[in-house]
């Protein structure tokens, strides 16, 4: 079975808020199955729907070399 991560996890690996994963599978651009009672259970996500979604999402550095802010 592939790996399944809470929440929480997927949030600390990004270094995101809870609440920042729950809006980006609310907004369905990130992956995710709901374990439990319809509607309601508990959010997982497989880490390889975290792995595209962070490819996916990759800026690249700006032409002078400088970060955008």
């Amino acid at each position: 079975m592939n790996s399944m991560l809470k929440v929480r996890e997927v949030a600390d690996w990004l270094r995101v808020s809870q609440a920042m994963i729950y809006i980006l599978c609310a907004q369905g651009r990130l992956p995710h199955v709901r374990v439990g009672v319809a509607g309601r259970g508990t959010i997982r996500i497989r880490a390889e729907d975290l792995a595209a979604f962070v490819e996916a999402n990759k800026t690249q550095p700006s032409a002078s070399g400088t970060p955008r802010v």
